[in-house]
């Protein structure tokens, strides 16, 4: 019956996100891509609607609609509000902490010792409370804190050069920059892109900010020829 319970929780969650995703897609984002492509932005939309009207039409006939209180009841439930808490951790680690000047490692281990009391309930077979679900959020506000409240901007400007890897093919270029005399070093999250298109030209410009704790973020980037 526990599991069943805990199953459905999880279920709601995801129809949820599945509602929300749905309503962005049809009411947000013809706006937003018209703000941002215009005409050709349009034809996009009408396109994506075209292959998603399914998903959309299932979505707004049965998804929708939730029971009493089913909603409250699974993000009261605190298994799925602790995976809820890991997604958002995740996404701050992403977001804030890559880009903020402090060792990866001692990173992960922070995020680690954040989750140690719930770690040593699981070993023991015992209930976390919500307290100590909520403190796995610690490291995560701490960043965003750190970050979105920054200021006394620098710039500085570096030359780079990709770092390459050994593949079938030969050597290929990564998604990760060494700059020139091995600045930053230590902090890889500054230096690792997502997107390997985006890195061109020799020249990398950094804004950099102090921290409202006292730990520099990397506020943008530019890359240059």
């Amino acid at each position: 019956m526990f599991k069943k319970d805990k199953l459905s929780h999880f279920e709601t969650i995801f129809k949820l996100t599945i509602v929300i995703i749905a309503i962005t897609v049809v009411f947000f984002l013809p706006f937003y891509w018209y703000y941002k492509y215009q005409g050709q932005g349009i034809a996009m939309y009408l396109v994506l609607i075209v292959f998603t009207s399914p998903f959309i039409k299932y979505t707004f006939k049965d998804f929708i609609y939730f029971k009493k209180n089913e909603i409250s009841n699974a993000f009261l439930n605190l298994n799925t509000l602790l995976a809820f808490l890991f997604i958002l951790n995740v996404i701050a680690f992403i977001y804030f902490g890559l880009k903020t000047l402090i060792n990866i490692w001692i990173l992960i281990g922070l995020y680690v010792l954040n989750y140690f009391p719930v770690i040593i309930n699981r070993i023991k077979k015992q209930k976390s409370n919500f307290a100590e679900v909520l403190f796995t959020l610690t490291i995560s506000a701490f960043l965003i804190v750190n970050f979105q409240f920054s200021s006394n901007p620098k710039i500085e400007e570096y030359e780079f050069f990709s770092k390459r890897e050994r593949s079938k093919g030969g050597n290929r270029k990564t998604t990760l920059i060494v700059l020139e005399e091995n600045k930053y070093e230590q902090y890889v999250g500054m230096r690792t892109f997502l997107d390997i298109s985006e890195i061109k030209g020799y020249h990398i410009t950094y804004t950099i900010k102090e921290g409202f704790f006292g730990l520099e973020v990397v506020d943008s980037y530019k890359f240059n020829y």
